[in-house]
């Protein structure tokens, strides 16, 4: 039984330092925004810095108040990342 134990400990404990940096980037933005969208994860997850989800979060909050101001709608409908805007499937 304690081979069990110890077995799975050593997996667990490999993938958290293998997985370490991405791990510190969740966790940052998790204090940071307190809550973050799978997209969000994913980005991090993929080595993207939480100041990159921070501006993706300003433009996309930019973007919605333009539309809720008689602006764009659809400037609205597009989710703005730092190579361009793509629609938002829906």
């Amino acid at each position: 039984m304690s081979q069990f134990i110890n077995e799975g400990y050593a997996k667990a404990l490999n993938i958290l330092t293998t997985h370490k940096d991405a791990l510190e980037r969740l966790t940052q933005a998790l204090l940071e925004f307190e809550t973050i969208d799978g997209a969000e994860v994913d980005m991090l997850v993929n080595g993207a810095e939480v100041s990159e989800v921070a501006k993706i979060r300003a433009n996309k909050a930019a973007a919605n108040e333009t539309a809720h101001r008689g602006g764009s709608a659809e400037m609205a409908d597009k989710t703005i990342s730092p190579l361009g805007t793509k629609p938002v499937a829906t």
